[in-house]
């Protein structure tokens, strides 16, 4: 892969993506209690998606590039158009983002809703907050845990239980 995303799109993933979202809308507006389904079920679709592309990544690079090439792409996808928003509501000062800009910027919104106990105009940031602090730290959990379990060493080739038992291991 060497960073080239070649990954399978599925339209059906769209579609549990768009029916993840509506539940979510359908709560803000009618309080019906469906966001935690629709939620659950957003952070599903992202952790296949994340274990998808860290695996591609991991079959030609080790953990360290494979994980800084995730956490790089994500970072110039998705950092651009965050920063420019917290910059320009808090210029507007919007929701009250001139006092909670520092908070929302560094992901950590869901903590400050936990500890104030309620919501204020930014608060919808808690999401994004959540999202980054998933993403982190699926992403960490899942390149450790296919270093462990890889079982083909990735810098010769050589099948892992080689190293481990000696050549025996192939003869039985």
């Amino acid at each position: 892969m060497n960073g080239n995303s070649t990954a399978t799109y599925y339209p059906r993933l769209d579609g549990l993506r768009a029916l993840s979202i509506g539940l979510v809308l359908i709560e803000h507006f009618l309080w019906t209690g469906v966001a935690d389904i629709g939620v659950t079920l957003f952070f599903v679709i992202s952790g296949v998606l994340i274990t998808r592309i860290l695996r591609g990544y991991r079959a030609t690079l080790p953990l360290g590039q494979a994980a800084a090439l995730f956490y790089s792409r994500r970072a110039l996808r998705l950092f651009p158009a965050f920063y420019a928003c917290i910059a320009v509501t808090s210029w507007l000062d919007l929701g009250g983002m001139r006092q909670t800009w520092l908070v929302n910027a560094l992901y950590i919104t869901n903590f400050k809703v936990a500890l104030d106990n309620g919501w204020n105009g930014s608060s919808h940031f808690w999401t994004l907050a959540i999202e980054e602090q998933f993403y982190s730290s699926f992403a960490a959990a899942a390149n450790s845990i296919a270093a462990q379990f890889d079982p083909w060493n990735s810098k010769t080739g050589d099948p892992k239980h080689t190293r481990l038992y000696g050549d025996s291991a192939l003869r039985g």
